[in-house]
């Protein structure tokens, strides 16, 4: 092999171990650009996940918010009138003050003899599902005075006045269900209105114990079932509450001294 013959050899050689060098290098660098490429769209699609939780936080805020002005609107003014037509009937009104929310979770039929005998759950019956008893002469005033008039005649028959009274616990107890499944459903932010509506809410859940209840005969058929979860979600976090003040009230007390014998 002649001297140039070498030499030629030894420039091709070393040509291609610098396109080598060069394409490792290319290569390194391609991979830097990736890695960075790569941590951006990391960050990016962070940032996004981050706005995305942010504008559902605030959904769920104005979504709560409007929940409220619902309940302002639509329930607290039939709860006035529920309460006063029951407030009239102090028999009906000494039983629904029985149930104890400790102990009122399920609901359904079953619960209910919890609470009441048998007899005391067809006198509710016959008031709540029936409006048996129920004063034609105490009822117009209290629909009118919550602005709820039921009839423009002069002159109401009994059949009337007790599909009024069915009509108004019904369209009552959807009303809250459509409340409650906002907040059961994450629709809002049941933290949003927790602290002003929850003691109404509870009062009316007792208040409305047995009619609920009345309705729930089956396990697999119930009704009201978003109502029923809210409130056990809103009775334990109340049931909580209590219970770390108590524990703080006790803690707060002074010890009384020690006698020196």
């Amino acid at each position: 092999m002649s001297w140039f013959d070498i030499s030629i050899r030894a420039v091709t050689a070393i040509i291609s171990f610098g396109a080598l060098v060069l394409s490792y290098v290319s290569y390194k660098k391609q991979r830097k650009i990736n890695d960075r490429q790569s941590i951006i769209n990391d960050e990016q699609r962070e940032f996004n996940n981050r706005q995305k939780e942010r504008e559902n936080d605030c959904g769920k805020i104005e979504k709560a918010l409007e929940m409220a002005k619902y309940y302002e609107e639509e329930i607290l003014t039939d709860l006035s009138l529920i309460s006063a037509i029951i407030n009239h009937y102090p028999p009906i009104s000494a039983l629904t003050n029985r149930v104890a929310i400790e102990r009122a979770k399920l609901f359904n039929a079953d619960e209910s003899k919890l609470f009441f005998s048998e007899g005391e759950r067809n006198q509710l019956e016959a008031f709540f599902m029936r409006s048996d008893g129920v004063d034609i002469a105490v009822i117009r005033p209290l629909f009118d005075l919550y602005g709820r008039p039921f009839s423009a005649a002069p002159v109401l028959d009994e059949v009337k006045v007790k599909f009024e009274m069915s009509k108004l616990i019904i369209r009552f107890l959807n009303k809250l269900e459509y409340f409650s499944m906002a907040f059961h459903q994450k629709v809002a932010d049941d933290d949003v209105v927790y602290q002003s509506l929850h003691q109404t809410f509870i009062k009316i859940m007792k208040l409305l114990y047995f009619p609920i209840a009345y309705h729930n005969t089956e396990a697999y058929d119930r009704m009201f079932t978003n109502a029923i979860i809210l409130f056990n979600a809103w009775r334990e976090r109340l049931i909580n509450e209590q219970a770390k003040q108590q524990k703080a009230k006790e803690q707060l007390e002074p010890v009384p001294p020690q006698k020196i014998s």
